[in-house]
């Protein structure tokens, strides 16, 4: 600024290159056409270079941002599960109580190239484990029933989108929406069992899809602790005159390899 209305450019640099780099292939014009960036004085340096057929280097910093996470993720589903039979006396109901079991994941993160990685993809593989047993009691007793036992274990692979908020400290919050895509089970059902211990039903579960939300908090990308509740699920989707549902939150501790 020259006063207090006036600003002036100093273009200097300009003459300095078209005395310093006089070959053929450039004139005053290329010159004047210059602003004072990388791009323009990167490409005016490889013009003079490829004039007089001298061989250059372009110097670059190499990115080590990564767009890729593995984390391991271990933790517990604090679950709950109701199944009825459709049936206008509905005697075959039983609410299982809330159980606490074991899960372990690998989480992929596959973060997308805009808005500054606040937004990825995750794809989990996520072994997980429902145990649980009630004894038959009302209107299920007039039927001979004594109990009702789940075991349901499978290998679900969730698919979820993230998004991240960053704090200066290289810390972050994130949340994420995601759907189980595919749930393979393994040795897994439902069995209702009479009063003299034979077996009334046997339901072998296949789960259908359904929503989760989580909330979650990572530190120095490397340690991360989240949150995530699973919305109904029907886990009889093959039986149409069984009515299931099954909902769980879930704590997870993860780690990032890399």
């Amino acid at each position: 600024m020259v006063n207090d209305n006036d600003i002036i450019d100093n273009n200097l640099f300009k003459q300095q290159l078209y005395n310093d780099l006089e070959c053929q292939g450039i004139d005053s014009k290329n010159i004047e056409r210059l602003n004072y960036n990388k791009r323009d004085l990167e490409t005016i340096f490889i013009s003079y270079n490829e004039c007089i057929n001298s061989p250059y280097i372009i110097y670059k910093a190499k990115s080590t941002e990564s767009w890729f996470s593995l984390s391991l993720k271990v933790g517990f589903n604090y679950g709950s599960l109701s199944i009825n039979q459709n049936s206008r006396n509905n005697l075959r109901n039983f609410d299982f109580d809330n159980t606490l079991n074991f899960r372990f994941g690998i989480e992929s993160e596959f973060f997308l190239p805009f808005n500054k990685k606040r937004f990825s993809i995750i794809v989990e593989p996520t072994f997980h484990t429902f145990k649980s047993e009630k004894d038959a009691e009302g209107r299920n007793l007039l039927l001979g029933l004594k109990s009702s036992r789940v075991n349901y274990q499978s290998i679900e692979l969730p698919v979820a989108v993230r998004y991240h908020f960053y704090f200066n400290s290289g810390s972050q919050t994130f949340f994420n929406i995601s759907s189980i895509v595919l749930d393979f089970t393994r040795d897994s059902a439902i069995d209702i069992i009479k009063t003299d211990n034979s077996a009334h039903s046997s339901l072998n579960i296949n789960s259908g899809w359904n929503l989760a939300v989580g909330i979650g908090y990572k530190h120095k990308e490397r340690y991360s602790l989240e949150m995530r509740y699973q919305l109904d699920r029907d886990i009889l989707r093959d039986h149409a005159s069984w009515n299931t549902h099954y909902k769980r939150l879930s704590v997870m501790f993860g780690y990032s390899l890399f």
